[in-house]
Protein backbone atom coordinates (compact mmCIF):
# COMPACT_ATOMS: atom_id res chain seq x y z
CA UNK A 1 0.00 0.00 0.00
CA UNK A 2 2.71 2.23 -0.41
CA UNK A 3 2.61 5.12 -3.07
CA UNK A 4 5.18 5.41 -5.95
CA UNK A 5 4.18 7.83 -8.21
CA UNK A 6 1.02 10.09 -8.99
CA UNK A 7 -0.02 12.70 -11.89
CA UNK A 8 -2.85 14.98 -11.27
CA UNK A 9 -4.39 17.44 -13.54
CA UNK A 10 -5.50 19.97 -10.40
CA UNK A 11 -2.80 19.37 -7.31
CA UNK A 12 -5.62 21.22 -5.19
CA UNK A 13 -7.55 18.11 -5.11
CA UNK A 14 -4.44 15.79 -3.68
CA UNK A 15 -4.89 15.36 0.23
CA UNK A 16 -1.57 15.59 0.86
CA UNK A 17 1.49 17.63 -1.09
CA UNK A 18 3.42 14.76 -3.03
CA UNK A 19 6.48 14.97 -0.99
CA UNK A 20 4.16 14.38 1.77
CA UNK A 21 3.14 10.84 0.30
CA UNK A 22 5.15 9.55 -2.30
CA UNK A 23 7.42 6.49 -0.58
CA UNK A 24 5.10 6.10 2.10
CA UNK A 25 1.89 3.49 2.96
CA UNK A 26 -1.68 4.52 2.84
CA UNK A 27 -1.30 3.61 6.80
CA UNK A 28 1.09 6.23 6.91
CA UNK A 29 -0.94 9.00 6.03
CA UNK A 30 -4.64 7.36 6.64
CA UNK A 31 -6.47 6.31 9.96
CA UNK A 32 -6.79 2.65 10.33
CA UNK A 33 -10.41 2.10 8.74
CA UNK A 34 -9.48 4.16 5.57
CA UNK A 35 -6.39 2.84 5.06
CA UNK A 36 -7.38 -1.21 5.58
CA UNK A 37 -10.75 -0.82 3.29
CA UNK A 38 -8.42 0.89 0.38
CA UNK A 39 -5.48 -1.70 1.21
CA UNK A 40 -8.40 -4.21 0.52
CA UNK A 41 -9.50 -3.07 -2.42
CA UNK A 42 -5.57 -3.08 -3.95
CA UNK A 43 -5.22 -7.00 -3.14
CA UNK A 44 -8.47 -7.58 -4.63
CA UNK A 45 -7.79 -5.66 -7.99
CA UNK A 46 -4.32 -7.89 -7.79
CA UNK A 47 -5.65 -10.96 -6.62
CA UNK A 48 -8.75 -10.88 -9.13
CA UNK A 49 -6.73 -9.40 -11.56
CA UNK A 50 -10.11 -7.24 -12.68
CA UNK A 51 -10.88 -3.35 -12.13
CA UNK A 52 -12.20 -2.63 -8.69
CA UNK A 53 -14.06 0.64 -8.24
CA UNK A 54 -13.82 2.55 -5.04
CA UNK A 55 -16.08 5.49 -2.95
CA UNK A 56 -14.91 7.50 -0.77
CA UNK A 57 -14.69 11.09 1.08
CA UNK A 58 -12.39 12.96 2.39
CA UNK A 59 -12.73 16.23 4.71
CA UNK A 60 -10.34 18.74 3.30
CA UNK A 61 -10.26 22.64 4.69
CA UNK A 62 -12.67 24.16 2.53
CA UNK A 63 -14.90 20.90 3.04
CA UNK A 64 -15.84 17.27 2.25
CA UNK A 65 -15.01 16.04 -1.36
CA UNK A 66 -15.88 12.75 -2.79
CA UNK A 67 -14.07 10.82 -5.09
CA UNK A 68 -14.44 7.72 -7.12
CA UNK A 69 -11.29 5.34 -7.43
CA UNK A 70 -10.88 2.41 -10.24
CA UNK A 71 -7.73 0.29 -9.24
CA UNK A 72 -6.71 -2.07 -11.92
CA UNK A 73 -3.41 -4.72 -11.16
CA UNK A 74 -0.01 -3.76 -13.77
CA UNK A 75 0.94 -6.67 -11.99
CA UNK A 76 1.61 -8.86 -8.98
CA UNK A 77 2.99 -6.14 -7.29
CA UNK A 78 1.54 -2.70 -8.51
CA UNK A 79 -1.86 -1.51 -8.76
CA UNK A 80 -2.83 1.73 -11.06
CA UNK A 81 -5.41 4.09 -9.62
CA UNK A 82 -7.45 6.33 -11.42
CA UNK A 83 -9.07 9.25 -9.05
CA UNK A 84 -12.35 11.49 -10.03
CA UNK A 85 -13.52 13.88 -7.67
CA UNK A 86 -17.35 13.72 -7.57
CA UNK A 87 -18.48 16.21 -5.52
CA UNK A 88 -21.15 17.87 -7.27
CA UNK A 89 -22.75 14.73 -8.70
CA UNK A 90 -23.04 13.26 -4.76
CA UNK A 91 -24.29 16.53 -3.86
CA UNK A 92 -26.74 17.03 -6.42
CA UNK A 93 -27.70 13.09 -5.83
CA UNK A 94 -28.15 13.66 -2.46
CA UNK A 95 -30.42 17.13 -3.09
CA UNK A 96 -32.21 14.80 -5.04
CA UNK A 97 -32.97 12.31 -2.74
CA UNK A 98 -34.18 14.85 -0.24
CA UNK A 99 -36.30 16.14 -2.84
CA UNK A 100 -38.24 12.56 -4.20
CA UNK A 101 -38.17 11.94 -0.23
CA UNK A 102 -40.15 15.19 0.99
CA UNK A 103 -42.62 14.48 -2.16
CA UNK A 104 -42.92 11.22 -1.27
CA UNK A 105 -44.06 11.87 2.28
CA UNK A 106 -46.35 14.30 0.99
CA UNK A 107 -48.09 11.98 -1.04
CA UNK A 108 -47.83 9.33 2.08
CA UNK A 109 -49.50 11.71 3.80
CA UNK A 110 -52.16 13.01 1.47
CA UNK A 111 -55.77 13.55 2.48
CA UNK A 112 -56.85 12.28 -1.08
CA UNK A 113 -55.75 9.05 -3.25
CA UNK A 114 -53.02 9.37 -5.59
CA UNK A 115 -52.09 6.97 -7.98
CA UNK A 116 -49.33 6.36 -11.04
CA UNK A 117 -50.99 3.84 -13.88
CA UNK A 118 -49.22 2.66 -17.22
CA UNK A 119 -50.74 3.73 -20.63
CA UNK A 120 -52.84 0.58 -20.37
CA UNK A 121 -54.32 2.14 -17.02
CA UNK A 122 -52.99 -1.05 -14.81
CA UNK A 123 -51.75 0.53 -11.83
CA UNK A 124 -48.36 0.95 -10.43
CA UNK A 125 -48.36 2.81 -7.74
CA UNK A 126 -50.56 3.94 -4.85
CA UNK A 127 -50.41 6.05 -1.38
CA UNK A 128 -51.90 4.74 1.66
CA UNK A 129 -55.43 6.89 1.52
CA UNK A 130 -55.88 5.30 -1.95
CA UNK A 131 -55.25 1.78 -0.57
CA UNK A 132 -57.82 2.64 2.11
CA UNK A 133 -59.99 4.09 -0.49
CA UNK A 134 -60.15 1.14 -2.62
CA UNK A 135 -59.91 -1.59 0.50
CA UNK A 136 -56.45 -2.57 -1.84
CA UNK A 137 -53.45 -4.39 -0.36
CA UNK A 138 -50.00 -3.03 -1.46
CA UNK A 139 -49.23 -5.87 -2.50
CA UNK A 140 -52.31 -6.50 -5.01
CA UNK A 141 -51.82 -2.66 -6.20
CA UNK A 142 -50.68 -3.71 -9.53
CA UNK A 143 -53.25 -6.28 -9.81
CA UNK A 144 -55.70 -3.51 -10.59
CA UNK A 145 -56.76 -1.60 -13.70
CA UNK A 146 -58.69 1.85 -13.76
CA UNK A 147 -61.37 1.08 -15.50
CA UNK A 148 -62.27 -2.21 -12.95
CA UNK A 149 -62.17 0.36 -10.27
CA UNK A 150 -63.81 3.25 -11.76
CA UNK A 151 -66.82 4.38 -13.48
CA UNK A 152 -67.69 7.66 -14.62
CA UNK A 153 -70.85 9.50 -14.51
CA UNK A 154 -70.90 12.00 -16.90
CA UNK A 155 -69.06 10.69 -19.59
CA UNK A 156 -71.43 9.85 -22.49
CA UNK A 157 -70.46 6.51 -22.36
CA UNK A 158 -66.68 6.86 -22.37
CA UNK A 159 -64.86 4.57 -19.83
CA UNK A 160 -61.45 6.48 -17.61
CA UNK A 161 -59.09 5.33 -20.34
CA UNK A 162 -60.88 6.03 -23.23
CA UNK A 163 -61.37 9.88 -22.23
CA UNK A 164 -58.03 10.07 -20.87
CA UNK A 165 -56.76 9.08 -24.62
CA UNK A 166 -59.39 11.39 -26.15
CA UNK A 167 -58.68 14.21 -24.12
CA UNK A 168 -55.11 13.57 -22.55
CA UNK A 169 -56.57 14.32 -19.32
CA UNK A 170 -60.02 13.74 -17.67
CA UNK A 171 -61.98 15.66 -14.42
CA UNK A 172 -64.94 13.81 -13.32
CA UNK A 173 -67.41 12.35 -10.99
CA UNK A 174 -67.50 8.79 -10.94
CA UNK A 175 -68.22 5.78 -8.93
CA UNK A 176 -65.80 4.13 -7.31
CA UNK A 177 -66.05 0.50 -6.84
CA UNK A 178 -63.45 -0.79 -4.03
CA UNK A 179 -63.12 -4.04 -2.61
CA UNK A 180 -66.38 -5.84 -0.60
CA UNK A 181 -68.44 -4.23 -3.24
CA UNK A 182 -68.85 -0.80 -1.93
CA UNK A 183 -69.42 2.09 -4.04
CA UNK A 184 -68.00 5.56 -3.22
CA UNK A 185 -68.87 8.47 -5.28
CA UNK A 186 -65.10 10.59 -5.92
CA UNK A 187 -64.38 13.04 -8.49
CA UNK A 188 -60.84 11.99 -10.23
CA UNK A 189 -58.21 14.61 -12.21
CA UNK A 190 -55.56 12.76 -14.29
CA UNK A 191 -53.46 13.17 -16.94
CA UNK A 192 -51.03 11.44 -19.02
CA UNK A 193 -47.21 12.20 -18.36
CA UNK A 194 -44.47 13.03 -20.42
CA UNK A 195 -43.41 9.34 -19.83
CA UNK A 196 -47.02 8.33 -20.92
CA UNK A 197 -48.17 7.17 -17.91
CA UNK A 198 -51.08 8.23 -16.38
CA UNK A 199 -50.89 10.27 -12.93
CA UNK A 200 -53.52 11.35 -11.43
CA UNK A 201 -55.79 12.43 -7.56
CA UNK A 202 -59.35 10.67 -6.51
CA UNK A 203 -61.05 12.74 -3.86
CA UNK A 204 -63.75 10.98 -1.96
CA UNK A 205 -66.97 13.65 -2.51
CA UNK A 206 -69.43 11.38 -0.62
CA UNK A 207 -69.86 14.35 2.08
CA UNK A 208 -69.77 16.98 -0.55
CA UNK A 209 -72.51 15.14 -2.27
CA UNK A 210 -74.62 14.79 0.80
CA UNK A 211 -74.29 18.72 1.44
CA UNK A 212 -75.43 19.68 -1.70
CA UNK A 213 -77.89 17.16 -1.71
CA UNK A 214 -79.50 18.77 1.61
CA UNK A 215 -79.63 21.85 0.47
CA UNK A 216 -81.76 20.89 -2.60
CA UNK A 217 -84.00 18.97 -0.29
CA UNK A 218 -84.14 22.57 2.34
CA UNK A 219 -85.14 24.18 -1.01
CA UNK A 220 -87.68 22.01 -1.47
CA UNK A 221 -89.12 22.79 1.72
CA UNK A 222 -88.46 26.52 1.19
CA UNK A 223 -90.56 26.31 -1.92
CA UNK A 224 -93.49 24.60 -0.37
CA UNK A 225 -93.73 27.26 2.36
CA UNK A 226 -93.16 29.67 0.13
CA UNK A 227 -96.27 28.26 -2.02
CA UNK A 228 -98.35 28.02 1.43
CA UNK A 229 -97.53 31.66 2.76
CA UNK A 230 -98.62 33.09 -0.69
CA UNK A 231 -101.59 30.71 -1.40
CA UNK A 232 -103.18 28.60 1.93
CA UNK A 233 -102.63 31.57 3.91
CA UNK A 234 -104.16 33.73 1.71
CA UNK A 235 -107.93 32.78 1.45
CA UNK A 236 -108.76 32.39 5.03
CA UNK A 237 -106.60 36.15 5.58
CA UNK A 238 -109.44 37.20 3.17
CA UNK A 239 -112.02 36.24 4.97
CA UNK A 240 -111.23 37.44 7.81
CA UNK A 241 -110.28 41.19 6.57
CA UNK A 242 -113.57 40.98 5.04
CA UNK A 243 -115.70 40.17 7.75
CA UNK A 244 -113.91 42.33 10.27
CA UNK A 245 -114.81 45.02 7.31
CA UNK A 246 -118.03 43.74 7.73
CA UNK A 247 -118.73 44.31 11.31
CA UNK A 248 -117.39 47.51 11.38
CA UNK A 249 -119.36 49.00 8.71
CA UNK A 250 -122.81 47.37 9.33
CA UNK A 251 -123.58 48.62 12.93
CA UNK A 252 -127.34 47.93 12.57
CA UNK A 253 -126.66 43.92 12.60
CA UNK A 254 -129.04 42.10 15.27
CA UNK A 255 -127.16 39.84 17.50
CA UNK A 256 -128.24 36.54 15.88
CA UNK A 257 -126.10 37.84 12.70
CA UNK A 258 -123.03 39.26 14.60
CA UNK A 259 -122.83 36.12 16.48
CA UNK A 260 -122.69 34.11 12.97
CA UNK A 261 -120.09 36.76 11.97
CA UNK A 262 -118.22 36.15 15.17
CA UNK A 263 -118.19 32.18 14.48
CA UNK A 264 -116.84 32.83 10.93
CA UNK A 265 -114.21 34.76 12.46
CA UNK A 266 -113.20 32.14 14.42
CA UNK A 267 -112.72 29.50 11.91
CA UNK A 268 -111.26 31.36 9.76
CA UNK A 269 -108.80 32.26 12.20
CA UNK A 270 -108.51 28.43 13.62
CA UNK A 271 -107.53 27.52 10.06
CA UNK A 272 -105.33 29.98 9.74
CA UNK A 273 -103.23 29.32 12.98
CA UNK A 274 -103.36 25.49 11.60
CA UNK A 275 -101.58 27.44 8.25
CA UNK A 276 -98.75 29.10 10.89
CA UNK A 277 -98.14 26.19 12.98
CA UNK A 278 -97.82 23.51 9.64
CA UNK A 279 -95.09 26.77 8.11
CA UNK A 280 -93.34 26.52 11.48
CA UNK A 281 -93.03 22.70 11.12
CA UNK A 282 -91.73 22.91 7.96
CA UNK A 283 -89.49 25.47 8.72
CA UNK A 284 -87.83 23.26 11.21
CA UNK A 285 -87.62 20.58 9.46
CA UNK A 286 -85.51 22.72 6.98
CA UNK A 287 -83.33 23.76 9.23
CA UNK A 288 -83.21 20.39 10.32
CA UNK A 289 -82.12 19.01 6.83
CA UNK A 290 -78.31 21.16 7.05
CA UNK A 291 -78.06 20.19 10.84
Amino acid sequence: GRYLDFHAYEQSLLYYKPKEFIGKSIFDLFDKSFASDVHEIILKAIKRNEVVDHSYSLDFKDGRKYFESRHVAINKEKVLAVVREITDKVISEQQLEKSEQKYRNLVAQASDAIFLADEKGNLLEMNQKGLELTGISTDQVNSFNLNSIIKLENANGLSLLELINQDGKALEEAILFSQGNKETAVEISCKTTFQGQIQGIIRDITVRNNYIKSIQQQNEKLKEIAWIQSHEVRAPLARLLGLTEFLINYKSLNEQEKSKILDSIKLSAEELDLIIREVVHKTEDAENIID
